[in-house]
């Protein structure tokens, strides 16, 4: 840090308003930003060009290496079988939970007697992983990975719906994407209302979307759900509730608890 302060190492940035990284410690790895000509860590390549499967070629490079060796053509059919399936799948998982595969991968998890290899569905496998870093980003705030990702493509702080920015990162890519496939099964929960907006968030009520309204969007003023709060912001405005949402959602929505302490959302 007395360095950063002296301007003896400056660090890096990922956007104009990120914070300056200039050294990052892993496990048993110490890694500092200066010039140099590294392509690789932890396996994956550091710099992505247009060819996204070079990102997965260290990978079949490595399985190739496995499936040849000397020691496995020992094994019978059934041998075979198991080790690929029980060894093989997991040298992708690091990769996985960074990149988003491309459906080349797809083909493995067909049966075998349709060409594949019987592998359990890559693609969920892929999206799972990724999920976690989404859950990250919505859970822990406080991190370095937040702080970066968030002044390029999230200012407001919400990943579901980031900004458009040009040559995003393959990473960020790969997160956004679990992030769209995922967000259906995400909800807010009402705390003061004042993040969830009601026509692109799902809230409250599983499947309440703005899809749901029975009225024109053009004619409702509301964006978020604190204003649907009645004027003592102690309950609903349930007049307003049942303009927008009918009878029947209207009373799910009404029972609906409302923080009197002016909690977040979450």
């Amino acid at each position: 840090m007395d360095a950063q302060a002296n301007s003896k190492l400056k660090g890096i940035r990922a956007s104009k308003d990120g914070p300056r990284i200039n050294h990052l410690f892993f496990a048993d790895d110490a890694q500092l930003f200066v010039a140099d000509d590294l392509e690789n860590y932890l396996g994956l390549p550091i710099l992505m060009g247009k060819k996204r499967a070079n990102a997965f070629k260290s990978i079949m490079e490595c399985t190739a290496k496995r499936i040849n060796s000397w020691s496995k053509r020992l094994l019978s059919s059934a041998g075979k079988e198991i080790f690929i399936k029980a060894i093989i799948q997991s040298l992708p998982t690091y990769a996985f939970s960074v990149f988003m595969a491309p459906k080349a991968w797809d083909r493995l998890c067909h049966p075998k007697g349709m060409g594949g290899i019987g592998f359990r569905d890559l693609h969920l496998f892929n999206i799972a992983l990724l999920g976690r870093q989404v859950w990250r980003l919505l859970t822990c705030k406080e991190s370095l990975c937040y702080e970066v990702l968030s002044a390029k493509y999230f200012l407001n702080g919400d990943i579901f719906h980031p900004k458009k920015v040009d040559n995003p990162s393959f990473t960020w890519k790969s997160v956004s994407k679990a992030a769209d496939e995922l967000k259906e099964g995400f909800g807010w929960i009402v705390g003061n209302g004042r993040s969830i907006d009601i026509w692109r968030d799902c809230w409250g009520i599983e499947g309440l979307l703005g899809s749901l309204t029975r009225v024109d969007r053009s004619s409702v003023l509301e964006v978020y759900v604190s204003e649907l709060f009645n004027t003592q912001r102690d309950g609903w405005n349930e007049d307003r509730v049942t303009e927008i949402y009918g009878e029947s959602l209207k009373d799910q929505i009404c029972k609906l608890p409302i923080s009197h302490a002016d909690y977040a959302d979450q």
